[in-house]
């Protein structure tokens, strides 16, 4: 084994078989699999030690064999007895290692998913055939329960460990399986299963004498209840039944909820789950999480979901009143349940569930922190760590978006004041946090993230402009913001279809252009309409507007719903007075049947479904919507030439 060649290509072997786990970032780190290169490596070094060994031996003491002689001869014995001296106490420390210590230690039964093995196990010899099992792992569809399990389909996945599911009333019975690998949440199930017809089955030690899993049998006939009750219709999918808030929400640390949900239908996409994002008042997000905990592939109409959802909630957020958005989201479908009110009219796509956010007991480091201006600028009983400006570039109407980072001195401080210009526009005053969480209040240490949202004026002309903040005396320049320009109409043009209606003192409907403007027209054609508005007031709401062709019962077959002006172009940019022409492409399906149907406009706010209230003279209004008119569709092929 020698040579300077042999011995580089050892050298680079090791570096080069690490790569494929080095590189498997985001994956399993390290991957045992892509590492499997390294074995020969393993053989190869003490191969070489020992092989060097002997050729010392055959050097210094002439042990070796002599090719005109017999094999073996008197010479060969010590080389001889030397190998199996090496051989035989090499093999009794391996045995020793790997069967005694290795082999028999807790640390690889759990790292080789033992606890899994065991549980499954369980799993094949106590459930009757049929009975669904809900096995709580750190993995989906672990590889080790579908290698032994006897009833591998009827296992259902509890990924994380951090979901406990009750069976539906016609299923009866279901067994609940928690490996000690996903027995993170254990004492928390523990204490909803004590207020329900659970009964512990068995609970096995591991090589460590501490149970390798627990096993509970659940029943569907008496369910704990959640402590904050609430109902809530997720388009007939599931049912929100409330929720419980664990433990203290804290800033830079994590709030986490218990929610409590039914399943009512399963959803097209198989990956919907539970969403939830926390906000405050201002709508501002401070932490999201949408776990992969019990996928709707899974779910069966009937069940009663418990999911721990814990947000991590980003350092300097300031205590208050918060609230947690929940809702459901297929990523693979990018869409998300809506909220049905107590008609099964839209309501928007989350439920708000209030959390109260307090200080953390450890203030964050300025220097862990997204400051991309620091500024270290010291007032009277606190100090400006620094700035982050998110949009250096607006139009009139946009909100600006800052976040002054903030932190707080030693012992008692007065009130601190600040003032955000824009050029010479004042865009806020008082004191930080919108005013709700003065710096007297503030603990000594603790780090703000103070966040402004304030609106540029909508006659603010275009340019560049300086941001400034002005507090304490002191005046700090926060970059330059970009104004851009907007065009805007005030008169009315001439209209093809006018019309007077009004949409909640918000908007008037004048009329609008069809293109093409015939009737009938076929199914599986397509036309545009244009629509003309004009703002009554200025408005802070962004509304979408919807454009619905219905049927004579009432069911849509053909809509666009978007904000205006193909999204570029929302309401809260409008001026009073202002009109503003917005066209949609809408095509009818070819399969829609020939008959009479109604196109409708109107305008609802898409966090909660509520729509603008419609009244005037010239328009016949259905109170939510507006009808512009009446169309008759023929068969496909069949319109007019």
């Amino acid at each position: 084994v020698g040579g300077r060649a042999t011995r580089a290509f050892l050298l680079v072997y090791l570096p080069v078989m690490v790569l494929p786990s080095a590189l498997a970032t985001g994956e399993i780190t390290p991957s045992n699999l892509r590492v499997a290169g390294l074995l020969p490596f393993l053989y190869l070094f003490p191969a070489a030690g020992l092989w060097a060994v002997v050729e010392f031996a055959v050097r210094r003491w002439g042990w070796g064999w002599d090719r005109d002689r017999d094999w073996p001869h008197v010479r060969h014995w010590p080389l001889f007895a030397l190998c199996l001296v090496v051989m035989v106490a090499s093999g009794v420390q391996t045995a020793t290692g790997y069967f005694d210590h290795w082999g028999r230690s807790a640390a690889l039964y759990y790292a080789a998913d033992g606890d899994m093995a065991a549980a499954v196990i369980f799993q094949n010899k106590s459930k009757p055939e049929g009975m669904p099992a809900y096995v709580a792992s750190r993995h989906y569809r672990h590889p080790t329960a579908a290698f032994l399990a006897a009833d591998y389909p009827a296992i259902r996945w509890l990924t994380g460990g951090e979901t406990l599911v009750f069976p539906p009333h016609s299923t009866g019975e279901a067994l609940l399986l928690v490996p000690r690998s996903a027995a993170d949440a254990l004492p928390w199930m523990e204490s909803l299963l004590m207020g329900s017809g659970a009964t512990l089955e068995a609970a096995p030690p591991g090589p460590d004498g501490r149970p390798a899993f627990h096993a509970y049998r659940l029943t569907p006939t008496v369910l704990p209840t959640p402590t904050r009750p609430l109902t809530v219709n997720f388009g007939y999918v599931a049912r929100l039944l409330g929720y419980d808030v664990i433990g203290t929400a804290r800033s830079g640390e994590s709030a986490t909820v218990a929610v409590w949900w039914q399943v009512m239908n399963r959803p097209d996409a198989g990956d919907y789950g539970p969403l939830v994002r926390l906000t405050d008042r201002w709508g501002f997000g401070w932490g999201e999480n949408g776990p992969f905990h019990y996928p709707a592939e899974q779910w069966t109409p009937g069940e009663v979901v418990v999911d721990r959802l814990t947000v991590p909630v980003a350092a300097g957020a300031p205590p208050g009143a918060y609230a947690l958005r929940l809702g459901f989201y297929a990523a693979s479908a990018d869409a998300r349940l809506p909220v049905l009110d107590e008609y099964g009219g839209y309501a928007g796509t989350y439920v708000s569930l209030p959390i109260s956010l307090t200080r953390t007991h450890r203030p964050a480091d300025p220097a862990t922190l997204d400051v991309p201006q620091p500024i270290g600028a010291d007032l009277t009983g606190v100090t400006l760590v620094g700035a982050r400006l998110d949009t250096p570039e607006r139009r009139p109407g946009e909100p600006l978006y800052l976040t002054l980072f903030w932190q707080a001195g030693a012992g008692p401080r007065p009130d601190v004041t600040v003032t955000l210009t824009l050029g010479s526009v004042t865009l806020y005053h008082g004191a930080p946090v919108h005013g709700t969480y003065p710096t007297s209040r503030w603990a000594d240490g603790e780090v703000v993230a103070d966040r402004y949202d304030p609106r540029l004026p909508r006659e603010m002309s275009a340019g560049r402009l300086p941001l400034r903040l002005h507090a304490d005396g002191q005046v700090f320049d926060l970059g330059e913001v970009t104004v851009r320009s907007v065009e805007r109409r005030f008169e009315v043009p001439a209209l093809l279809h006018p019309l007077q209606a009004g949409l909640g003192e918000q908007v008037r409907l004048l009329g609008y252009d069809l293109a093409p403007d015939a009737d009938p027209m076929a199914a599986g054609e397509t036309f545009r309409l244009r629509l003309y508005w004009q703002a009554q007031v200025e408005m802070d709401v962004r509304y979408t507007v919807f454009v619905h062709l219905t049927a004579s019962d009432g069911s849509i077959v053909a809509q666009r719903d978007a904000f205006p002006v193909h999204g570029s172009y929302p309401t809260d940019l409008w001026m009073a007075g202002e009109v503003v022409a917005d066209e949609y492409e809408i095509a009818i399906p070819p399969y829609v049947p020939p008959g009479e149907y109604r196109l409708w406009a109107g305008m609802y706010v898409v966090e909660t479904g509520e729509r603008l209230p419609v009244s005037g003279p010239s328009a016949v209004e259905s109170g939510e919507a507006v009808l512009l008119r009446t169309i008759h569709l023929t068969a496909t092929g069949e319109g007019v030439e």
